[in-house]
This record gives structure tokens, sequence and C-alpha cells, in this order.
């Protein structure tokens, strides 16, 4: 008996294992995304399931969450610096003033957890689902 097969109705590839042919089968990739799309995924999981099943069955559930951590992503990033600028605060500024006065640091990581709040405020997500 061949180790291999491939049936032409259902495109499968199988392989022999004892006496049973077993189909040759990989699991689909797991999206790469970040804390936003995992947040995204999350919401949409629990609180939005008829979208939720509508993309899986469709097959685009990981490609629209890595698009939406995407576009956060960037939201995110151009929040910060915006909020870098409005403080007068650039990159060398942050380790200077991070070694002189240590709180300062602090208060820049506390911007950072504001402006992400903001942010998913702004897209109609509560920022209690990120805890």
């Amino acid at each position: 008996m061949k180790r291999f097969i491939h049936d032409n109705i259902n495109g499968l590839n199988y392989e022999l294992v004892g006496d049973y042919y077993l189909p040759c089968l990989k699991a689909p990739e797991s999206p790469k995304v970040g804390r936003f799309g995992l947040m995204y995924f999350d919401y949409l999981r629990n609180h939005k399931r008829v979208t939720y099943s509508g993309l899986l069955l469709s097959g685009k559930l990981n490609e629209h969450i890595e698009d939406i951590d995407r576009q956060a992503e960037e939201m995110f990033s151009q929040l910060v610096e915006q909020m870098k600028q409005a403080e007068g605060i650039g990159h060398k500024d942050i380790t200077t003033t991070y070694n002189i006065y240590g709180d300062v640091f602090d208060r820049f990581e506390f911007d950072n957890i504001v402006a992400a709040e903001q942010y998913m405020t702004g897209l109609g997500l509560s920022p209690e689902m990120s805890a």
C-alpha cells in the first residue's frame, strides 16, 4: 500500500498510519497582532458574536484583526507623538529627565496609558475591556 495518496474529489492528501489513511492537515496560522488586536479580538468574540462568527466562517477574521491592530498601532503612535510635542518632550529629553527626576518618566508612561484609553474610547470600545 502507498504511504501517501491524493483524493481528487476533495483535494486532500492522506498518509497511511497503521491500517488507516489519515488526512494530512495543518493548523491555520495565528494572526500576528499586538495588544490592540488582542483587545479587539476579545471584544468581537464576547460582544459582537454575529460579526465574529461571520468573519470566522468566511476566513477573514485573522486578516481583519491584523488590519485593525495595524491601524490602532499607527493611531496610538501618532497620539503619543502629539502628546510628546504638547509636553515638549523629545527622546533625549525623556532619558535625561528620567535620570534627573525619575517621576517625570513615570508621568510619560501614565500618558501612554491615558492615550490608549482615549484611543479605545474613540473606537467605541470601553477601556475597561483592556483590564
